[in-house]
């Protein structure tokens, strides 16, 4: 029981920063494409 929240817990931590890095990554791509265009 204990060893299943732990790892829930830690996958949530996972799938936080997988996030976070996939925006910054969205971003920085929508950005170039942006200054491509003009």
């Amino acid at each position: 029981e204990e060893t299943i929240k732990y790892i829930v817990m830690k996958l949530d931590e996972n799938e936080r920063s997988n996030l976070t890095r996939l925006m910054k990554v969205k971003d920085m791509v929508l950005k170039e494409a942006h200054e491509f265009r003009y």
